[in-house]
């Protein structure tokens, strides 16, 4: 009753899939500029790239962190001394336990760093010189995590859920491979991680990322579509 009587803004278009909305039963409006990238990301985007990966998200089973290390043995068999450094918190101690019991159990430790909790400019200071982000979510409507990566300059191996994918197709920084494709996301990330610096950096600086980042920049956009 409510959704018939109420404009529905949805955040991506593979939301309609997700929940679904039937656009001809209701009044629904996909939003563009559904999430803004803030004004003060941008100053951290460098290309003095480190050889490391990182993910950021809350740690919990649906953001993919189960996978983390799973990804990270496909990886490691390849590039020995490859790390991952893990920017998040735990919400479960039994979770985290088993996490690092895993990783453990997969001779990962020196491969794999938690970071904990990080303020923004600690966070995007390390996002930024990462030379890849993953990011195996199982939930996700837009990805918050997929587009600050991307703001800083650092391409993104993703899975491919209907509103990610939705939003970031097509983007040469953002690389999607079917979910729970655990290989599959380490290949990718192996080819990135391979990459002459000049193909590597032709992923996120060139005027596609451009056009979509400044598309995005601040929050001006996103109030003056909702209103």
């Amino acid at each position: 009753k409510i959704l018939k009587n109420a404009k529905v803004l949805v955040v991506s278009e593979g939301t309609l899939e997700e929940i679904p909305l039937d656009k001809n039963k209701y009044d629904v409006k996909v939003l563009e500029y559904a999430l803004p990238i803030e004004e003060d990301i941008i100053k951290y985007r460098t290309k003095e790239k480190e050889d490391f990966i990182v993910f950021f998200a809350r740690l919990v089973e649906t953001k993919g962190v189960t996978e983390l290390p799973l990804i990270m043995k496909y990886i490691t068999s390849q590039v020995k001394d490859t790390k991952l450094y893990i920017i998040g918190t735990f919400y479960n101690k039994q979770y985290e336990n088993y996490i690092k019991n895993l990783i453990k159990k997969l001779n990962l430790e020196n491969n794999i760093k938690f970071l904990g909790f990080l303020k923004d400019e600690d966070k995007y200071k390390i996002v930024s010189k990462a030379r890849l982000l993953i990011y195996p979510t199982h939930d996700d409507l837009y990805s918050y995590v997929i587009l600050e990566s991307i703001a800083v300059g650092t391409p993104v191996v993703s899975y491919s859920l209907p509103g990610p994918y939705s939003v970031y197709k097509g983007l040469p920084a953002v690389r999607f491979v079917n979910e729970f494709d655990i290989k599959g996301m380490a290949d990718e990330a192996l080819r990135i991680l391979k990459m002459k610096d000049e193909d590597y950096f032709n992923l996120v600086y060139n005027e596609k990322v451009d056009k979509f980042i400044e598309k995005r920049r601040g929050w001006d956009k996103v109030a003056e579509e909702i209103y």
